[in-house]
Order: structure tokens, then sequence, then C-alpha cells
């Protein structure tokens, strides 16, 4: 008799276990379907996010690869304009009135033509 109730014991032990075990796999394949389905839905989120700020990054890129050309063109504009500042600086030099061709020059030589005229014409009719 003893034999039999542990024979039986074990065959429903067995039993139980297994529609425990089933039920289990169940319940637990339900909550893994659950957490599978909300972290794709926040692989589709992040996804998303990756998608936008790709596109925040094109957008700056953009922007440096602009400000850069802007820089190059500026970086121009000042060599340009050093090269106008040294073309006026040698027109100046070449422009510039030489020291015969100023006033106070033109002054002494104007008196110093009357008064070597007159101091000629004084001493011829002496």
């Amino acid at each position: 008799m003893k034999n039999i109730l542990i024979a039986l014991f074990i065959l429903l032990n067995g039993v139980c276990y297994s529609q425990n075990i089933d039920s289990l796999k169940t319940e637990l394949l339900k909550v893994y379907q659950t957490k599978i389905k909300s972290q794709d839905s926040v692989i589709i989120a992040l996804d998303a996010q990756v998608i936008s700020l790709n596109s925040v990054i094109k957008k700056q890129d953009f922007i440096i690869s602009s400000d850069s050309l802007t820089f190059k063109l500026y970086d121009h504009q000042i060599l340009l304009y050093e090269r106008n500042i040294k073309l006026y600086d040698d027109h100046l030099k070449a422009v510039k009135p030489k020291f015969w061709e100023s006033k106070p020059f033109n002054f002494i030589m104007g008196a110093g033509t009357i008064l070597l005229g007159s101091w000629v014409t004084k001493n011829v009719l002496n």
C-alpha cells in the first residue's frame, strides 16, 4: 500500500508539474511577447530620432561648408584689398611731387631769378 501511494504521488506530481510548466511557459511567452512589442516600439522611436539627428547633422555640415566658402571668399577679398592698397601706394610714390615741383622751391627760384636778373642788369648798366 505504501508503494502504491508513493507511485500515485509521483505520478500526480509529474502530471501537476508538467501542467504547471506548460502554463508557466505560456505565461512567460506572453510576458516576453509584450516586452518585445514594447521594445520594438522603443526601437522604432529611437530609429526616428536617429534619422532626425542625421538630418540635423547634414544641415550642420552644409552650414559649415557654406561658412568655410564664405571665409574663403572673405580671404580672397582681403587679398584683393591688400593688392589695391599696394597699387595705391606705388601710384602715390610715382605721382608724389618732386622737391623742385614744390611751392617753396618755386618761390625761392622765382625770387632768385628776379634778384639775379636785377643784379645782372644793375652791373651791366653801371
